[in-house]
Order: C-alpha cells, then sequence, then structure tokens
C-alpha cells in the first residue's frame, strides 16, 4: 500500500485576522494571520484514495474534512501519494456548490488504476440522476444515488475509461474528482495523481451567453471538454499564443492535444465548458441542440 499524505494550505488573502476551524472528526482551531499561509495536516487512518475499490457507484471511507472561518480565506487541498505522484488543487466554499454539473472524467494511463468521481452532500439526502456517457463506445448508462452529510461512507462513481458524467440532483452538493495514472508530460513516461473540484453548470440551455477563459499551458499538453448537457453539440475554436488556430467539436472530440501552443492559452466558447488546470489558448464555444 502507498503512504499517502494529506494536507491543506489556509491562506488570509485580506488586511484582516482571524480564526479557522479544520476537522475531520475533531475540531482544531488555528490562528489566521494577515496575508499569510498556514499548512494543516491530518492524520487519518484510512485515504479515500488508497481504500475506495471497486467499479461503478461504490462506498468511500469518509474523509472529509470541514473547514469555518471567522473571515473570507482562501483553501488549497495537497493529496501526494508518494513522493512523485501529487496534485494540489483550490477548494471551493459551500456557496459555490450547485444542482447540475458536467464532468469529464480521463481514463488512466495504467489498466490497474481508476478514475473516482466523489458526490458530497452539504445538509439533507440529496437524490442524484447521473448519466453517464463512455467516451470510446458512445453508450450511455443512467444511475440514480442518494448522499447525505450525515452519512459514514462517501459514495462515489470509479471508472478505468474514459468517461463524461452528467449529476443532476434535488439539492446543492459538491464534486471532487481524483484520477490516478495520469500522464506527466514533463517527466517522460513517468504517471502522475490529479484531483480538481469541478464547477457546476449555470445552465443547460444549449445556446447560453459566450464564455472566455485564459489559462497558462506549463508543462501541460492537453485539456478536456465537455458540453452542458447530452444534446448539446459544441463547436470550439482555439487560438494560442503563436496564432495557431483550431476548431474542435464536442462531443465527438473530448480530449484535445496543444502540442503546436506556445505557453500563453485562453479558452473562449459559447457555452462553459472544464478544462483541466493549466493549459493553454484561445477557445470559441457555440452550442446548439
Amino acid at each position: 500500500m502507498k503512504k499517502f499524505k494529506i494536507f491543506i494550505r489556509i491562506e488570509g488573502p485580506t488586511l484582516r485576522e482571524g480564526k479557522a476551524d479544520c476537522f475531520p472528526r475533531r475540531r482544531p482551531t488555528v490562528p489566521l494571520t494577515t496575508f499569510k499561509s498556514l499548512r494543516f495536516q491530518f492524520t487519518l487512518k484510512k485515504s479515500a484514495a488508497n481504500y475506495c475499490t471497486g467499479s461503478g457507484v461504490v462506498k468511500c471511507p469518509d474523509t472529509r474534512v470541514y473547514i469555518t472561518s471567522s473571515i473570507p480565506i482562501s483553501v488549497i487541498a495537497n493529496n501526494y501519494l508518494n513522493k512523485a505522484a501529487g496534485d494540489s488543487f483550490t477548494v471551493m466554499p459551500v456557496t459555490m456548490a450547485g444542482t447540475q454539473y458536467a464532468v469529464t472524467v480521463p481514463e488512466p494511463k495504467s489498466r490497474r488504476q481508476s478514475s473516482t468521481v466523489y458526490f458530497v452532500a452539504l445538509e439533507k439526502a440529496t437524490t442524484v440522476n447521473l448519466q453517464i456517457v463512455d467516451q470510446k463506445r458512445k453508450t450511455q448508462t443512467n444511475k440514480t444515488i442518494t448522499i447525505s452529510a450525515s452519512a459514514k461512507e462517501i459514495t462515489a462513481f470509479r471508472t478505468g475509461s474514459a468517461k463524461y458524467l452528467f449529476a443532476s440532483g434535488n439539492a446543492d452538493f459538491l464534486i471532487i474528482v481524483a484520477v490516478q495514472s495520469l500522464e506527466s508530460p514533463s517527466a517522460g513516461k513517468s504517471l502522475d495523481f490529479g484531483a480538481y473540484m469541478p464547477t457546476p453548470v449555470l445552465s443547460t440551455d444549449c445556446d447560453n451567453t459566450e464564455d472566455y477563459h485564459i489559462s497558462m499551458l506549463v508543462s501541460s499538453t492537453d485539456f478536456y471538454a465537455v458540453q452542458p448537457t447530452p444534446q448539446c453539440k459544441c463547436k470550439i475554436n482555439v487560438v494560442g499564443g503563436s496564432e495557431y488556430n483550431m476548431s474542435y467539436t464536442v462531443p465527438s472530440k473530448i480530449h484535445i492535444p496543444f502540442a503546436s501552443y506556445s505557453s500563453n492559452a485562453g479558452f473562449y466558447s459559447r457555452y462553459g465548458i472544464f478544462f483541466r488546470v493549466s493549459f493553454m489558448s484561445l477557445n470559441n464555444y457555440r452550442c446548439v441542440k
């Protein structure tokens, strides 16, 4: 079993000072200083990444961490499965939770690993309807799950192949995605671990307002796009800093490589898309039914 480390970094980005409560099953209070960050590490006997097994809809150990603060703060989660593989991502506040999600789940490069989508309820029992589409087979599976903030386990969906998932709930909830064995372009043939919290879909109308995303490529080589609903078909125009221009159609093209682009990038779309962090260029999205 691989060793793991789970810790969060809390930052006080304002001139105010305050305190934050951080607790899984205990409730320590830590001070927050102006323009300072604080690393808070949790000692857990079980990690959901290591002890969550099986495929399809499964139950995982409850490793939820609750954070409350007397002032506005930013929270960054760091997850490291060993000395080489790990990822950091911004933890969204509960005020950014929603009832509709469209998520792309990349395929692990190792057949022995899986991608896991965690569904986190906020308060009451929440019914979530799932539409799970296999990106290669173009087949769709519908499932209904019930999640609750008081449950002693976390409901998750695990898969070893590329999927895109549409989730609709009768109350606000959050999603966390963890992908083992991601290809690491900056480290040769080595594999990495990736985790992220997708933002909710604000509207499922295929013909919506334009959306614009800008990001840096750095060492990444691709991003993943998904339409807001299975009924939508979207066209994306991508322009890099080198003025290299390409067009793609979603859902027929989910994985878009960026080997020809420079290090500066943005995404301009007719409808908001999900993209993996640290990618590139200019995106123009127009969705129709």
